[in-house]
Order: C-alpha cells, then structure tokens, then sequence
C-alpha cells in the first residue's frame, strides 16, 4: 500500500504534497502505534521528503526482505536483553528503539512506559531509517556501514535530521522536547551535512558509499579535525560541535588551530 493510500485509510491525506512552505496540519509523530503499523510507517517513510529519492530506491529493491510485521514493541526486560543479543553490549539509557538487520526488525520499547504494547509514530519512523539506511532491509551486517567512520553521535543525528524532514515535509508534527532522545544530535548532524556536502553525506548513509565522504573530509578539514567532532558528536556536546565546524569552514582559523595535525 502506497503512502497517500495507507493515510487515506486513516482519513489523513493531504490536498498535495506537503512541504514546509505549504503545511497544513496533518496528524503528530506522537500518535501511537502497534505493530500493526509496519507498513503505515514504511508508508511515510517512503513518501515526500527530501530524501525521497534515496529511501524509494532503497525502499523498492529491499522492502520485500522484511517479515510481514517488521514492528516489534516490547516492555524494558525485553527490549534490554534483545539490544544485547544483537549488539553485545548494554542499551545506551536514551534508547527508544533500534534495528535488528539480521531479521529486518524494528525493535521498540513500550512508550512512554507502560504503554503496553503501543510506541510512536516518530520513534517508530526513526527506527525505519536506520534501517533503510545502508544496507537496507534485512542484511547479516549488525551496524550501519558509516558506523565506523561516523560513530554514534553524528549517525544518530543524520537518522533523525532525515526523520525530521519527513514529519516536516509531511506536514507531520513532532514529538514534544523531552521525548526526543537525539534533539542535541540533529543540529550537529544537520552542520556537517551543510557544510560539506548533502549529496555526498547522502551517498554514504543511504548508498554505502563512504570513500568520496572520506575524501571530502580529508581534503577541506582533515581526518583529525573531524575525529574531535566526532568525538564532540558522542558525547553530545553540541554548542562546541557547531562552533568546530564554523571553525573549520574558515581556512586562515583552521591553519592556525590544527597547524601539524595532518
């Protein structure tokens, strides 16, 4: 079922495509869901955003990859112990969801607690991201293949700064403040993009295509340089993450700052 379908059936489709100029009030990522939701949620994960073009060729060559109801929402015991099955380690304590891509699963926790049974749509749309993120669908690799060059900070942040384009486009409202566990990431994640290039930060997020990016970063800022935002970025240090990367976009500062650093 397409987009403009599965919103129809919920009595929500928009008079056009939605984008920021042109947005009426569609419905709120705080709506819940069940894992009956998978494919409204795939739905608007496909549907008018910036990202469009990358998620629909993601969408259509690995969507059938899923099981038939890719939503599991499970209470904190449930939850803790599957985020440790799949990647060895315990749940950082702001996670709300994550992907197990060995099942092509999207993995929530009940929200807010004792929610039995029942998340929402923007964690659950997050989730989806990731995890037609590259590689898409169901795939044997654990992590995102710019995991290891981004880390969690800034890959956390471009998941959400492209969930926020999709509400936003969507005419979708967002989820209040305090629910949004990556809010310090996305201005970070937003910065870098802007400042090296959405094309080629897009290529390795959605198409695995890292060695241009790396190039990219080498060439205007250093590897080392962007290793401290990186660093900045997991710790969620963001007023110093945006005022690196201005520092960086200005040549005579950066010579100074990071003189020896290659």
């Amino acid at each position: 079922m397409g987009y403009l379908q599965t919103l129809q059936g919920l009595g929500r489709v928009p008079a056009q495509p939605a984008t920021v100029s042109n947005c009426p009030a569609s419905f709120t990522a705080e709506r819940d869901i069940t894992e009956n939701h998978g494919a409204f949620i795939l739905g608007i994960l496909g549907g008018p955003s910036p990202w469009q073009p990358y998620l629909q060729r993601n969408l259509t060559s690995h969507r059938g990859t899923l099981p038939a109801k890719p939503i599991r929402i499970c209470d904190e015991g449930e939850f803790a112990g599957g985020y440790r099955r799949v990647y060895g380690e315990p749940a950082p304590a702001d996670a709300q969801g994550f992907v197990d891509r060995r099942n092509g699963m999207m993995i929530l926790k009940e929200f807010p607690q004792r929610s039995i049974g029942k998340s929402k749509v923007g964690i659950a749309l997050h989730e989806a991201v990731h995890l037609f993120s590259h590689p898409p669908g169901r795939a044997n690799r654990i992590r995102a293949t710019v995991y290891a060059m981004l880390g969690r900070g800034l890959l956390e942040g471009l998941t959400q700064m492209v969930t926020d384009d999709i509400l936003s486009t969507q005419c979708i409202s967002p989820m209040r403040d305090r629910w949004q566990a990556y809010k310090k990431l996305t201005p970070i994640a937003r910065k870098f993009t802007q400042a090296l290039s959405p094309r080629i930060v897009a290529d390795a997020y959605f198409f695995g295509t890292i060695n241009p990016l790396h190039d990219l970063i080498r060439i205007k800022w250093t590897f080392p340089s962007f290793v401290r935002l990186r660093e900045l970025a997991n710790r969620e240090e963001m007023p110093a993450a945006l005022q690196l990367i201005d520092t960086l976009n200005r040549p005579r500062e950066f010579q100074q700052i990071f003189r020896g650093s290659r």
